[in-house]
């Protein structure tokens, strides 16, 4: 498995994730949660992504506050279900 790159996130610039998948588009974007090591993001969008047929997105602002460094899980849930979590690696 090659290293995935870090994600450098500033105190005062928004630092955003973009997420893809199927099984998006029919739950409520109001029920659609990213938390980053359980720290809550902001969604911004949520559904088709518009390109390619079946595939969804979601747009998410990563939390600057949270004082994420290192390891972070990042987990997405729709509709009470969750979507298998990611590891990605803060600066």
């Amino acid at each position: 498995m090659s290293p995935i790159p870090s994600v450098w996130v500033h105190p005062r610039i928004t630092t955003s994730c973009y997420c893809s998948g199927t099984g998006l588009r029919n739950a409520d974007s109001s029920t659609v949660t990213v938390t980053f090591n359980g720290t809550a993001g902001v969604v911004k969008y949520a559904g088709a992504q518009g390109t390619f047929v079946g595939l969804d997105q979601v747009n998410v602002v990563i939390p600057q506050n949270a004082g994420l460094h290192g390891d972070v899980v990042v987990a997405l849930t729709a509709a009470g279900l969750a979507a298998n979590p990611v590891h990605l690696t803060f600066e």
